[in-house]
């Protein structure tokens, strides 16, 4: 072949090659072009699509920071850390201002507070405005009249196995109450009412331990006599019939001391020696148990958001929380539905995994209890399931010490 032949078709194969090229470039150009220019057109016609996003997953975030914060505040709570609870509360608020509850668990912290006007604005808040007006009226809820160190009161023998009835003193007059750890609040009979002419106010609901509801109304107790001490201004419901027995007549209660009121004082329920004693805080067991007795158990216990008691305690290995109720019936124990069905034995196990509960050091054996329908309106501890409610008959052998302040019950023989 011609060699100049040969290098005219080398030539005509590269400009072809070169002419390819340039004509792909073109084409890639005019795609990345007309891609930037839908790009600007989207984002013409949505100017804060990114701050949208940006906000979107800010409020994710703000979201998960408030729930943490109320978590908090919850285990703050059933601390008895109530300042502390209040904080992560305002801050939870501060960042998820659509949770309703938070404000009610605001108010019950600042009512064991003490700081009533803090508590009425937050009861506000969260729509319980005839209950924010009572506690605006008796201005300083539970003021104590006189100096001590601690208050003996006697438990009144009756009929009634294991409940601490005491005699307390309103206008000059004795009545029956009970000391019930299963109340979130004080109750007096329809009766007793009228007898001390106090007049309800505002309609309220109470879950009782037996599951049931009751509707009474709110009223202020102008003062109650426990032994030597006055407690002025103390928050009641009027309720229709508390408890009445035909065959234990003069035995009957007029009226129930519940945990708001309680929990002000350290609390020993003396069963062996009939005898109920209110201490201050800064009293420690060993200054008021009698000499000679024995610790034989220490218990972690919580108050939940209403105030009740609830003990740590285990069955299999498992951990649950257990209302103390001396205001429940005879029996010793009532299981929960979820303690019940998450401890139900395998088919043909003839192993009871209800008949031995362990509280702290204290292994209880040979149980048998009714199931309870309570349930619990508030969350729990740490997602600790609700196991039942422990009656006045389990621990009826034991001298108990609940210490506010350290948040333990004490168990002395």
């Amino acid at each position: 072949m011609n060699p100049r032949k040969k290098h005219y078709l080398l030539s005509n194969r590269s400009a072809e090659k070169l002419g390819i090229g340039l004509y792909l470039f073109k084409f890639f150009r005019e795609i990345i072009a007309f891609s930037l220019s839908a790009i600007f057109l989207v984002l013409s016609f949505c100017p804060d699509f990114c701050t949208i996003q940006a906000k979107s997953t800010s409020a994710i975030t703000e979201q998960k920071r408030a729930k943490d914060y109320k978590d908090k505040a919850l285990h703050a709570i059933y601390h008895n850390r109530n300042a502390i609870a209040i904080r992560y509360l305002k801050k939870s608020l501060s960042l998820f201002a659509e949770d309703p509850q938070i404000s009610e668990l605001l108010a019950l912290a600042y009512l064991r507070e003490d700081k009533v006007k803090e508590a009425v604005l937050w009861l506000e808040r969260s729509k319980q405005g005839d209950v924010a007006s009572f506690y605006r009226e008796i201005g300083h809820p539970f003021q104590q009249t006189a100096s001590y160190k601690s208050v003996r009161l006697a438990i009144v023998d009756s009929p009634y196995p294991f409940y601490p009835l005491v005699e307390v003193n309103i206008k000059g007059r004795s009545f029956l109450f009970l000391v019930d750890t299963g109340s979130s609040t004080s109750l007096v009979d329809k009766q007793l009412a009228q007898e001390i002419g106090v007049q309800g106010r505002s309609p309220l609901k109470l879950v009782l331990s037996s599951g049931n509801k009751t509707q009474g109304l709110l009223c202020a107790i102008e003062s109650i006599s426990l032994g030597p001490l006055f407690v002025k201004n103390v928050p009641a419901l009027i309720v229709s019939q508390l408890h009445q027995k035909p065959y234990a007549r003069g035995y009957n209660f007029q009226g129930v001391l519940g945990m708001d009121l309680l929990s002000r004082f350290n609390l020993l329920i003396d069963y062996p020696n009939r005898v109920i004693n209110l201490l201050k805080k800064d009293i420690a067991a060993e200054d008021i148990v009698a000499k000679g007795s024995k610790m034989v158990a220490e218990i972690p216990f919580f108050l939940n958001p209403q105030g009740l008691i609830f003990l740590k305690g285990k069955c299999r290995l498992k951990e649950f929380l257990f209302l103390f109720d001396t205001g429940s019936r005879d029996y010793p124990m009532e299981f929960s539905k979820e303690l019940v069905q998450a401890l139900k034995p395998s088919q043909g196990s003839l192993d009871d995994p209800l008949s031995c509960v362990t509280l702290g050091c204290l292994q209880i054996k040979g149980l048998r209890g009714d199931s309870t329908p309570l349930s619990l309106e508030m969350p729990t501890l740490e997602k600790i399931p609700f196991g039942g409610i422990i009656g006045n008959s389990l621990l009826h052998r034991y001298k108990l010490f609940f210490d506010f302040q350290r948040m333990v019950l004490r168990l002395f023989l």
